[in-house]
């Protein structure tokens, strides 16, 4: 009897497709981000810390964002 050859369903071939590129969602996302960016800045310098361009929180709202509409 001959061996049946092992499917190693980790293996198969996947399908990388690039996400669209929607120009409105870029420009709402800059809207939205930029202002908030350049207060925090501010804030950060009134405090005497270090200037950070962005915090942990912030980023995890923008890739959480991202998540829930891509």
């Amino acid at each position: 009897m001959p061996k049946r050859l092992k499917h190693n369903s980790d293996h198969t071939q996947k399908h990388h497709t690039p996400t669209i590129d929607n120009k409105a969602i870029a420009v709402h996302l800059e809207a939205l981000l930029t202002p908030a960016i350049f207060n925090q800045q501010k804030y950060y310098k009134q405090l005497g810390l270090r200037d950070r361009i962005i915090n942990l929180s912030t980023f995890i709202g923008i890739i959480l964002f991202m998540d829930w509409f891509y």
